[in-house]
Order: structure tokens, then C-alpha cells, then sequence
């Protein structure tokens, strides 16, 4: 019974980190949308990056980030590496992608897929938590019922 309290809250716990963490990206994405010019790029390559926020939890898989091309309204060639990842690969070679640059720098840029929704595995993982606390509360309640309300030796 308590076991679904704990995990509950728990997950709601991650969930609440991971729609924070999400607002942040949001506003960054915002940021790029509001400043910054898109366009459509050919993936070249995809170059891994080992992505460990510390040594206690190393990443058993790396986030790739596309190596772009891209031509500007002025005729000139750009190639530039997305300063964002995902796990697995959000392109393969050869792909056509929208991105987002800097136009003061244009080899400042991202691949423009995900940006709009950052957030909801935190959204989801509350979901679940909320669930799991609402089945241990029931759980707790029913027990509680049973021993001192009806007197049912458990």
C-alpha cells in the first residue's frame, strides 16, 4: 500500500523536475523562434557527444547532434554543427531538416523539430505520480475501512 505513496511521489517528483527543466528550454525556444531566421539544411553527418550532467551518471548513449548545410539569401555556403541533441538521432544523412541560426552568426544553430513541445514527459510522469498516490491513498483507505471501521482482522 505504502509502496504506491512512495513511488507516487517519487515520479510526481521527477515529473515536477522535467516540466521545469522543460520551461526553461521553452523560453530558450521561444528565444530562437522570436530572433533568430529558419530555413531547411541537409544533414552531412551526425556527431555523437557524451552528454553527462556528472561523473555519478554517465549516459550509456550518446545524443547525436546533425552536421549541417544550409545556403544564406546572399549566396554563401553555411555548415554548421546543431548546438542541440536528441537520443536517438533526430535525422539521418541526407535529410532535408527546418533549423534555426543566429543571423548575426549564422553557424549558431539548431535543428528546428521538438522545440514547440519541450516538456510533457514531465507532464506525463506527473500523470503517473498523481496515479500511483491516488491508488496508494485508496489503498490505505480500504485498509483502514477494513480494521477499525468493520473490525475485519487483516
Amino acid at each position: 500500500m505504502l509502496i504506491f505513496l512512495v513511488v507516487g511521489l517519487g515520479i510526481t517528483a521527477a515529473g515536477i523536475y522535467a516540466v521545469i527543466h522543460g520551461r526553461r528550454n521553452n523560453a530558450s525556444a521561444a528565444h530562437a523562434r522570436k530572433h533568430w531566421t529558419s530555413t531547411r539544411a541537409t544533414v552531412l553527418e551526425l556527431v555523437a557527444h557524451d552528454e553527462r550532467h556528472s561523473d555519478r551518471h554517465p549516459t550509456s548513449q550518446p545524443w547525436w547532434h546533425p552536421v549541417v548545410e544550409f545556403t544564406l539569401g546572399d549566396g554563401r555556403t553555411v555548415r554548421g554543427e546543431s548546438t542541440t541533441g536528441a537520443r536517438p538521432a533526430p535525422a539521418k544523412v541526407g535529410d532535408v531538416v527546418p533549423i534555426l541560426y543566429d543571423p548575426t552568426n549564422p553557424e549558431n544553430l539548431v535543428v528546428d523539430r521538438g522545440l514547440a513541445r519541450p516538456g510533457m514527459t514531465g507532464i506525463w510522469l506527473n500523470l503517473l505520480g498523481v496515479m500511483m498516490i491516488l491508488i496508494g491513498v485508496m489503498a490505505v483507505a480500504i485498509w483502514a475501512l477494513l480494521v477499525f471501521g468493520m473490525k475485519v482482522p487483516i
